[in-house]
This record gives structure tokens, sequence and C-alpha cells, in this order.
């Protein structure tokens, strides 16, 4: 009887227990991701040999290659029809290019989250299989 109740406190204790995180601002992850993108478009260049694709906010799909990159935006232009489209680097969602690829990723702190949970939840099983024995 009173394994079974220190192993519920243990896992109510792990379970209750709050990761402690930094957390960012929406704004702020936007931003840092802008800042990404642009180092990104930095790195590639401008010019046909700067070949990029992405996947923007409003899940529309670019392809081309970057004739300008300015201090908000960049230019890419599509190779096959020739018509050119501004870019603000806040609304790239994904950006694949010869040398860089910048999308969507587990920071840091989600993997740390996320591994908490997994022992928040395996911990407590190990627990009552060893009582048991």
């Amino acid at each position: 009887m009173a394994r079974q109740i220190i192993a519920t406190v243990i896992m109510g204790l792990l379970v209750s227990t709050p990761l402690i995180a930094q957390t960012k601002s929406a704004g702020d992850k936007n931003s840092g991701f802008a800042q990404k993108v642009k180092d990104g478009v930095k790195t590639l260049g401008t010019g046909p040999e700067a070949r990029v694709s992405m996947g923007l906010r409003d899940k529309t799909r670019l392809s081309g290659y970057i004739r300008q990159a300015g201090e908000e935006s960049f230019e890419v232009v599509n190779a096959k029809t020739g018509l050119a489209a501004t870019v603000p680097y806040a609304q790239v969602k994904k950006l694949r290019g010869h040398n860089v690829s910048v999308g969507s990723r587990f920071s840091p702190i989600e993997i740390a989250m996320i591994g908490g949970v997994i022992f928040a939840l395996v911990l407590p099983i190990i627990v009552l299989k060893t009582m048991k024995d």
C-alpha cells in the first residue's frame, strides 16, 4: 500500500512539475526566422546561379533565382516565365537553395520539453514495474 502511494506521489510530481523554458513571443520567433532567411539569401548571392525554391506563409510556392536582395525583402525571378516577385523576408516559411536550407525545425527548448514529457510518462511505469517485483 505504501509503495503505491509513493509511486502515485512520484508520478504526480513528475507530471505536474513544469519545465523551465525561456519563452519567446510569436513576433520574436518570426523576426529570428526572417533573419535566418536573410542570412541564407546573402549566402546564396544574386544572379541566375542563385536558384531557390520557397514556400510562403500564405501557402504560395515560388521558385527561380534571386535577382536582388535588400534589407527588408528580396526579388525572385521565375526562370520559365521571367516574372519577378518581391518577397519580404518575414513572409518566407521555408527556403531551399543550392547551399542553403532553412525550414521548420525543433528548437532546443522544444526538444527538451518533448524529452521531459517522455521521461515523465516512462519513469512511473518503470517504478511501478520494479515495485511489483
